[in-house]
C-alpha cells in the first residue's frame, strides 16, 4: 500500500514498525496535508491530531481516500464535525507506545465505513478493535490513570521511583512501569489527557497529580 504518514520522526518509525517495510511510505512531518499527497495514496495515518478547520480542511476534499486521525485527546465524531468530513475516517490513539500493538484500537463514527475499514486493515495485516468514541479510548485512558496514580504513591512515599516500576513490571508483567511508560509516553501527553478526562467527566479522579 501507498501510505502517508502525518507526524514527527517518532510516530514515523512506530508506524512502519507497525506495518512493515513492504509497503510504501510518503512521510509529511506535520498538518496540514499538501492535497497532492491525497491523490494518489492509498491511507492516511495523521498522528498530529488535526485541531484546527485548517489543518482538517485537505482531508474533506479526499472523498475516498480513508483518513485515520489521532483522536485520542478529543472524539472522532468532534473532528468530523468541526472540520466537516464526509469521506471514510477513523481515529486511533497515536501517543507513543499505543500504535505499534498487537491490536490497533479504532474509533468509527459511521457504520457503513466498516467494509472499508476491514478492507484496510487486511491490507496492512493488522488486528484492530472498534472502541468507543471517547477522549483516552481505552489502553491510553487506563495507562494514563495508572501513571497518576504511581505519582500519588511517590508523594506518599510508598517506595521509590525505581521500586514502583519494578513492582509492577513484576507483579503485573507490564512491559513498562508507569514512570518509564509516563515519560515515553511523555508527561505532557498524559497530564493532558488526564485534564482532558476530568473536563469531560468532571470527576476529580482525573486529575493529575504530577
Amino acid at each position: 500500500m501507498n501510505i502517508v504518514i502525518v507526524g514527527n520522526d517518532a510516530a514515523f518509525a512506530e508506524a512502519i514498525a507497525k506495518f512493515g517495510d513492504t509497503h510504501q511510505y510518503q512521510w509529511v512531518k506535520q498538518s496540514p496535508i499538501e492535497p497532492k499527497f491525497l491523490s494518489s495514496v492509498d491511507v492516511v495515518f495523521d498522528f498530529t491530531s488535526a485541531w484546527s478547520a485548517e489543518t482538517l480542511m485537505p482531508y474533506a476534499a479526499a472523498h475516498t481516500t480513508p483518513v485515520f486521525l489521532n483522536s485520542v485527546f478529543t472524539t472522532l465524531s468532534d473532528l468530523i464535525s468541526h472540520g466537516k468530513l464526509s469521506q471514510p475516517v477513523f481515529g486511533f490513539c497515536g501517543l507513543p507506545t499505543f500504535f505499534n500493538r498487537s491490536i490497533l484500537e479504532i474509533t468509527s463514527a459511521n457504520p457503513a465505513d466498516a467494509e472499508i475499514l476491514t478492507s484496510t486493515m487486511g491490507l496492512l495485516n493488522t488486528e484492530f478493535k472498534i472502541v468507543k468514541d471517547q477522549v483516552g479510548m481505552i489502553t491510553a485512558r487506563v495507562v494514563c490513570m495508572i501513571i497518576n496514580e504511581a505519582y500519588e504513591a511517590l508523594k506518599q512515599g510508598v517506595a521509590s521511583r525505581e521500586g514502583i516500576d519494578l513492582s509492577m513490571k513484576l507483579g503485573t508483567n507490564y512491559p513498562l512501569g508507569p514512570f518509564e511508560w509516563g515519560d515515553k509516553i511523555g508527561t505532557e501527553n498524559v497530564r493532558r489527557l488526564l485534564k482532558s478526562l476530568e473536563e469531560i467527566t468532571g470527576d476529580s479522579r482525573y486529575r493529575a497529580i504530577f
